[in-house]
C-alpha cells in the first residue's frame, strides 16, 4: 500500500485505470436507494446520480459485500452494519472493526487480481472511528502496492497537540 496526503478525487482522476473506494453503509430507503448523505459517499452520489439506486439494490441482496461498478470505476465498501429493523437508518451507525476489516479483505482480494485502487481511510471521518484505530485496521489489512491510501490533509488546528489524544468516540461503542 502506498500512502499519500491529498484530495481523493484528484488522485482518482489522475489514475484513469484506477477504482475509487466509497465508504458506505448497507441500508436503503423506501425507494430502494442507499443513503449516501455525507463525505465521499455524498460526493460520489452527486457525481454519479444512478449509484445510490444501484447500490441500494445490491445492499438488499448482499449484506456486507463490496460492490464494484465497472462503468464508473467505483467500489462501494460497507463500513457500517445494517440496521435490520430500519434499513434506512443504517447510515447513522458507527463503523465497526468487523465491517471495516471485511471491506479491506475484499479490497485486498480485488487488488491481488490486478485492480489499481484509490481509497480513503475506511471508518474514519463520518464512520466515527479514531484515526489511530482506523490506521491500525488499514495496516493490519496488508494491502498491496497497487492500493493508494489517500489521507486528507488536516489543518494544523485539527491535529492533536502534544500529549492530546486523537479520539472522536468511545471505542467500546463501535467494536463489532
Amino acid at each position: 500500500m502506498i500512502t499519500i496526503h491529498g484530495d481523493i478525487w484528484k488522485e482518482f482522476e489522475a489514475r484513469p485505470e484506477s477504482y475509487l473506494v466509497i465508504p458506505t453503509n448497507v441500508g436503503w430507503k423506501a425507494d430502494g436507494k442507499n443513503v449516501m448523505g455525507r463525505g465521499v459517499a455524498k460526493q460520489a452520489a452527486e457525481k454519479f446520480p444512478e449509484l445510490p439506486g444501484i447500490y441500494g439494490g445490491w445492499c438488499q441482496k448482499y449484506d456486507g459485500e463490496v460492490f464494484v461498478h465497472v462503468g464508473r470505476r467505483v467500489i462501494c465498501a460497507p463500513t457500517k452494519p445494517l440496521n435490520k429493523d430500519k434499513p434506512h437508518m443504517s447510515w447513522k451507525s458507527f463503523s465497526t472493526f468487523k465491517d471495516v476489516r471485511n471491506s479491506y479483505r475484499q479490497i485486498r482480494d480485488l487488488a491481488n487480481r490486478g485492480m489499481e485502487i484509490v481509497t480513503p481511510l475506511l471508518g474514519a471521518g463520518n464512520g466515527g472511528l479514531k484515526f489511530t484505530d482506523a490506521m491500525k485496521l488499514v495496516e493490519e489489512a496488508k494491502l498491496p502496492d497497487n492500493v493508494i491510501l489517500v489521507l486528507l490533509k488536516r489543518k494544523q488546528d485539527e491535529l492533536p497537540g502534544e500529549g492530546e489524544k486523537d479520539e472522536k468516540v468511545n471505542l467500546d461503542r463501535i467494536l463489532g
